[in-house]
């Protein structure tokens, strides 16, 4: 991953690492290099770097998808160099608020709502590498 975003000469300041909560937990107990006793773990537990690259963790990456005959086990890392992703807000930046009181009533209970709409892209589509197929089931 590090060689391919090198290649595509993205920000190296800007890398990081996303990936969920399985994959940091199992990376906290490989040593690196593969060996089974070693110094230093790949994902250390007293810091949030992979690699030398700044890592975060977000159940929002899955953790239920399948490669090969591995069905909904797998998990995702990404890399990207962040600098390059876009993120456009819709409705002149507005916040859309809707006043429900209707759906929590019985309990004499106003809800509020609010809705930002954004989207986002990346600038270069070189600019990110993704593994799909890290067993964590």
């Amino acid at each position: 991953m590090e060689t391919a975003l090198a290649g595509a000469n993205c920000n190296e300041e800007a890398i990081a690492f996303l990936t969920n909560s399985k994959v940091r937990g199992q990376l906290r107990t490989c040593f690196k290099g593969g060996a089974t006793v070693g110094p230093e773990f790949v994902w250390r537990a007293d810091s949030d770097t992979l690699v030398k690259y700044k890592a975060a963790v977000s159940n929002q990456v899955s953790s239920a998808l399948s490669a090969g005959t591995q069905t909904s086990v797998c998990s995702a890392i990404i890399a990207a160099d962040f600098s390059d992703l876009i993120v456009a807000e819709y409705a002149g930046g507005s916040i859309d608020v809707t006043l429900d009181p209707f759906t929590l009533s019985e309990n004499r209970v106003i809800r509020l709502l609010g809705h930002k709409f954004l989207d986002m892209a990346l600038r270069r589509p070189d600019s990110a590498c993704v593994i799909k197929d890290v067993i964590t089931g």
